[in-house]
């Protein structure tokens, strides 16, 4: 079943207090079971829900159980004292009401807590934000997000923040290579940018990172990714660029002057794509080297050293994530399906037969809610649904 807000059944409250209630005399009548079973079915979070109320509805048992048999023993204990001895019949008046209130304050719990889940229901679930962390030289964390102005001091640099979602290193740099490096991590759901030491502009796809110095020196410029990352390099011919990209066997490698270029290296895809949209960039990977010129894409086998170049149609495709798009043009439903999951923030379960079917598909939409996104990939004829914060793809 289909679970979006245009179609999401309602949380059906008062049957479920019906339910739990027990009462013989008023059973759920045939219709209301139909509804109720309805909904269980509808999802895990739904069945999960229905296990919460009844947990709460124990605690309801257990507070009468406590007031029937403190009444008992009242009982008992009226019939051994004298009438005098009564006046302190208000000890137990007190005691009741104290259960009383204790009652009240669990139905109101799980009243609210239905509320809740029925408000979290309604919330849409939006791509990517400016959300990131900085792990400084000696392991300290900053969040990153909303916040601006100077965060710390590193490699005799300012490091500033601001709210447009890009950290800059301000100030000189020094003649030696700086021994303190930090490391920018995006979250699934998050994305940053960077402005490095030398003026390079780095942006980073959901759960991505990139480690650099804090300082380059006068040596070579070398940093190191990890996800996806479009890199802005500044020019200087006499500080040769380098980023490294972490694989199964060995390292990756390109080297640059000045450029503009793309590195998709997600750890669950087979290949390693580098593309070169400005300059000129040289791949290298163990023995095997090649050099791109722009409007190529280089694949890189994480297991061994071979690669392959081929012809891009269309470079702005490649880099549309960069402004927050959604395009794909024959991207495997598997890849497609992970890479909406980063932005975010899901789970997947992919049917295996599914995976490698081809996507054409584009949403221009930077903001769009996942409800909306989901819906445009159905009308695509693609078999993609969610749970929750699950995305079910194929099934």
């Amino acid at each position: 079943m289909k679970e979006s807000r245009n179609n999401r059944m309602e949380i059906p409250t008062a049957i479920l207090m019906k339910h739990i209630g027990g009462a013989p005399e008023e059973p759920l009548s045939e219709e209301e079971k139909t509804i109720l079973v309805v909904w269980l079915a509808e999802s895990d979070s739904n069945r999960q829900l229905f296990k919460d109320v009844l947990n709460g509805h124990s605690l309801l048992d257990d507070a009468a159980y406590v007031i029937n048999t403190r009444d008992q023993e009242w009982k008992k204990m009226q019939q051994r004292l004298s009438p005098a001895r009564r006046m302190f019949s208000f000890v137990r008046l007190s005691a009741a009401a104290a259960i009383l209130v204790l009652l009240g304050v669990a139905v109101f719990y799980m009243v609210g807590k239905l509320e809740h889940r029925a408000d979290m229901a309604q919330m849409p679930v939006m791509p990517a934000k400016d959300v990131a962390t900085l792990t400084l030289a000696d392991g300290r964390e900053v969040a990153l997000g909303n916040n601006s102005g100077i965060v710390a001091h590193q490699g005799g640099l300012v490091v500033s923040n601001d709210t447009t979602g890009e950290l800059s290193y301000l100030g000189a740099e020094g003649s030696q290579r700086s021994a303190e490096y930090n490391t920018l991590r995006t979250p699934r759901g998050g994305k940053y940018a960077v402005r490095l030491p030398d003026g390079t502009r780095v942006w980073l796809n959901a759960q991505s990172s990139i480690r650099y110095p804090a300082n380059f020196g006068q040596a070579t410029r070398n940093v190191s990714i990890e996800g996806e990352a479009y890199f802005e390099v500044a020019k200087d011919p006499q500080r040769p660029f380098r980023v490294e990209v972490p694989t199964t066997i060995g390292k990756m490698q390109v080297d640059v002057l000045g450029t503009h270029f793309n590195i998709n290296a997600y750890a669950e895809r087979g290949l390693i794509k580098t593309t070169l949209l400005e300059g000129s960039v040289r791949i290298s990977k163990g023995s095997q080297v090649r050099e791109l010129v722009p409007g190529q894409q280089s694949m890189v086998a994480r297991q061994g050293d071979q690669i392959e170049t081929a012809q891009v149609r269309n470079l702005a495709d490649v880099v549309a994530w960069k402004e927050g798009y959604f395009v794909y043009n024959g991207e495997q439903l598997g890849e497609v399906a992970n890479d909406i999951a980063r932005r975010y923030d899901l789970e997947v379960e992919l049917d295996e037969q599914h995976a490698k079917v081809a996507v054409l598909f584009t949403a221009g939409d930077p903001d769009i809610p996942l409800d909306s996104l989901i819906s445009l990939l159905q009308n695509a004829s693609l078999k993609v649904r969610r749970e929750g914060r699950t995305l079910i793809v194929g099934k």
